[in-house]
């Protein structure tokens, strides 16, 4: 397969699959952690993953599988093509087939994206006109909007500040996206996450320096101040609106540099 045609092909299976997590979604980084996926068992049996190469390339097709699944490919023949691209043999197809192909796909792809973007950004809207003239909703200049749950009596932490959160993210449909605890309330046994204020998205940033310590506030973010067009794939679709319960458990110290080697 010609190179740049080979490069093609792995950039778009790498869009397909999309960014596996949200630190990776929410509030917290910037720009987004959703819950973290269940660990898989780790089996004692088969290769012996003991260098930078072998793990790697392990990984490779574990992503390689997960792309298979989110896009309900035929593995089988994903599987063949590496085969023959590995012999160097004959292929199914002539490379302006593939461009074609590839193509295609693309165009349905942003096809797909764009239409979703019109509908969330829609329904974002619908929700945040309604949700103003709630009871006990405020709303910022910005258009930041929350409801106060508990007012907290402690510091209001600055940009250049860490704080110590716990929340609950969901989408309009009510699926959690990102939590930092699994059940209704957090345990003691569950820590709030420690996240530097400057890095996350505008709704979290804004909301938090006006919060004292000690305060839980319901977040409606619009999606001008969450993921905006791109979203944050595959939980956050673009132009999401998103709501947030978060507590602002206190301010923490930056996490010590680490020790160069």
């Amino acid at each position: 397969m010609n190179h740049h045609l080979f490069t093609a092909a792995i950039l778009l299976a790498a869009a397909l699959a999309g960014p596996g997590r949200a630190e990776d979604a929410a509030a917290p980084a910037a720009a987004g952690t959703a819950p973290s996926d269940s660990a898989a068992a780790v089996g004692s049996e088969g290769p012996q993953l003991n260098d930078l190469r072998s793990r790697y390339s392990y990984i490779v097709g574990l992503r390689t599988a997960a792309t298979i699944m989110q896009n309900k490919l035929d593995g089988d023949l994903v599987i063949r093509g590496i085969r023959d691209q590995l012999a160097q043999g004959k292929l199914l197809l002539t490379q302006e087939q593939m461009r074609e192909t590839i193509q295609i796909v693309q165009q349905e792809q942003v096809k797909r994206f764009r239409a979703e973007s019109e509908k969330n950004l829609k329904e974002a809207r619908t929700f945040l006109d309604a949700n103003r003239s709630k009871e006990g909703v405020q709303e910022l200049a910005d258009g930041l909007q929350y409801k106060v749950l508990v007012e907290g009596e402690g510091p209001k932490p600055t940009i250049d500040d860490w704080v110590q959160v716990h929340y609950r993210g969901r989408l309009l449909n009510g699926a959690v996206f990102d939590t930092s605890y699994r059940g209704e309330q957090p345990t003691v046994e569950e820590q709030p996450r420690v996240l530097p204020l400057r890095r996350l998205i505008p709704g979290w940033s804004q909301a938090l320096q006006q919060m004292s310590a000690g305060s839980k506030w319901q977040l409606f973010i619009a999606p001008n101040l969450a993921y905006g067009p791109n979203g944050q794939p595959p939980r956050i679709g673009p132009n999401a609106a998103l709501l947030f319960e978060v507590e602002l458990v206190g301010i923490a110290p930056p996490p010590a540099p680490k020790p160069q080697e």
